[in-house]
């Protein structure tokens, strides 16, 4: 009885600089991408993580209670008194009051 995996996995490195050249490597994924998408059937990975993160990035994220309690007894040990701090957008949708 055989054992191990069910198939076997090749990957081939090519650097497309040596060949069409960067930028022409780049404008054919681009455009193959662009092609698989217009089949309904196809994922491509790391779509869904990029779509929720985008989505968390209007829209913001629950946190629960507990962990912003936490946070903010963290905070005031820390407080983030620099202004590159105070106004990043990754902080403040997690600010309660600031927009």
């Amino acid at each position: 009885m055989a054992t191990g995996p069910a198939s076997s996995k090749v990957f081939i490195v090519i650097d497309p600089a040596a060949l069409a050249g960067h930028a022409t490597y780049l404008e054919r994924m681009k455009t193959m991408v662009s092609e698989m998408l217009r089949d309904a059937g196809i994922r491509l990975p790391g779509a869904w993580r990029e779509a929720l993160r985008q989505r968390a990035e209007v829209e913001g994220t629950n946190v629960p209670d507990a962990l912003l309690k936490a946070w903010r007894v963290t905070s005031a040990d820390n407080p983030c008194n620099d202004a590159d701090c105070q106004n990043s957008p990754q902080l403040l949708w997690l600010m309660p009051g600031r927009a």
